[in-house]
């Protein structure tokens, strides 16, 4: 019987898994991982009445990798809609909310918004950039002027990359902006012209990934919060999982590999696959080959400490999905989801769960308060920009000092370089957020696309 290791029990490795397992039903694959618990950065949990995430709550409505995922593992059941309020995004700009998505009048009264609205409209006259990759910010502001950029694209990257718009790549974090102005000269004439190709990228990644119409929301996650999609598959996949477990070296023995785990333990395996963080797997290949390791650790991430709230009643509900706050403002949170305004079941009726974001790139060492402190800015925050002052009765605390892979500027290039010095690894494949996408459909995409290679 052949054997399958994965270093990694996040959902690229709970993915990779799976995939695995239908290609090959009879091979034996053995998971492992640092933690007590599989899901990686999926952290879900119930506290009392609030289900608290941690982490990814959800996907939109075109995550057909990950629908597909859950169809075909018998998981349907536990998908759940999102409220149809979810697709109300805020910004938090210049001491004041202001409201994306939902209803277009709050939009067009909205004298900020308004404002740049000329420079909206003459980016089909700016000149196309000659570089072949340049940051978010020189891209956007180079394009649509830097008062839209610094109100609508830092806030969103600050947000939800936890990253610094300056430093990241336009072509690894948002190919399709970055080909469309090169295919026409701007990124709207090359989204109309390319519009049919995109539809039809649609089609083929239903095709590639097909599952039953998840219905009309926009935004989904799982009854029992995301991270329950990690103990099914490893139920489903028939895997043996290992907690608290890392890989520490792996060996050429032939044909096969001899894996070698942090507690001594010596296993064999005919392929093995490390999904972790970029600069984890570089400590396990080291020694088979120094500057693969080396262009793995050029990886940099960015921490993100996230506070949950939960209150019992609330007087000032709050609509929507959430707020993000672009970097000028100085704020050291990223931002607050909505969790209750999201989604129904997360809260006692009457009640409110919220998650406020901390650090990022612009603020790295905020995880370094203590919990006492990081409670009493999370309050804080909540009163100020929202205005609830309620005592919340459930509070939940999670640092992640290496939350997000950060593309920088070269990053594809990076990639590049990394796919090439690892083609010496022979029954040794790396795959993770790192490349290919930071998204939840994005790693089951990736991990799906490896399996199916084999």
């Amino acid at each position: 019987m052949k054997t399958l290791i994965i270093g990694g029990a996040g959902l690229t490795g709970l993915s990779a898994a799976w995939f695995y397992r239908q290609k090959f039903p009879d091979h034996r694959i053995i998971l492992t991982d640092p933690d007590s618990q599989p899901g990686g950065n999926l952290r879900s949990e119930w506290r009392g009445e609030f289900l608290f995430e941690y982490g990814p709550r959800g996907v939109l409505k075109n995550a057909h990798a990950f629908f597909h995922l859950l169809h075909s593992s018998g998981a349907w059941d536990k998908l759940k809609p999102g409220r149809k309020t979810a697709s109300i995004r805020f910004l938090w700009y210049k001491g004041r909310m202001h409201q994306l998505g939902g209803n277009p009048l709050a939009m067009l009264t909205n004298i900020e918004l308004l404002k740049l609205i000329p420079a909206l409209l003459r980016e089909t006259s700016v000149p196309p950039g000659q570089l072949e990759d340049e940051s978010i910010y020189d891209f956007f502001s180079r394009r649509i002027g830097q008062a839209a950029t610094d109100f609508l694209v830092d806030g969103f990257i600050t947000g939800v990359w936890a990253g610094d718009s300056r430093q990241l790549s336009i072509r690894s974090a948002f190919p399709t902006i970055w080909a469309a102005e090169k295919a026409a000269g701007s990124i709207r004439k090359g989204l109309k012209a390319t519009r049919d190709q995109r539809k039809a990228d649609q089609l083929k990644q239903l095709s590639d990934f097909p599952h039953p119409d998840p219905g009309p929301a926009r935004f989904f996650s799982l009854r029992d919060g995301i991270q329950s999609i990690a103990s099914h598959l490893i139920t489903a996949a028939r895997l043996q999982f290992h907690p608290n477990s890392t890989i520490s070296e792996i060996t050429p023995a032939g044909s096969q590999s001899e894996v070698t785990l942090a507690d001594g333990t010596v296993l064999m395996a005919d392929q093995v696959v490390l999904t972790g963080k970029a600069t984890s797997t570089a400590s396990v290949v080291e020694h088979l080959n120094p500057t693969l390791a080396g262009l793995l650790r050029s990886v940099t991430y960015a921490p993100v400490t996230v506070v949950n709230l939960g209150y019992p009643s609330i007087r000032k509900p709050a609509s929507g999905f959430g707020f993000l706050i672009p970097s000028a403002e100085k704020s050291t949170i990223l931002g607050i989801i909505y969790n209750s305004g999201t989604f129904e079941g997360v809260a006692p009726p009457g009640g409110a769960c919220f998650t406020v974001m901390f650090g990022g790139a612009h603020h790295p060492t905020i995880g370094q308060r203590s919990d006492a402190d990081l409670i009493s800015m999370a309050r804080e925050a909540m009163s100020g920009y929202l205005g609830i002052q309620e005592t919340p009765t459930e509070l939940g605390i999670r640092r992640w000092e290496s939350a997000i892979p950060q593309y920088r500027v070269g990053h594809d290039l990076l990639i590049d370089r990394i796919r090439q010095e690892a083609i010496s690894l022979k029954g040794i494949h790396l795959l993770g957020n790192w490349s290919g996408g930071i998204g939840v459909n994005d790693c089951v995409a990736s991990a799906a696309r490896w399996a199916r290679s084999l």
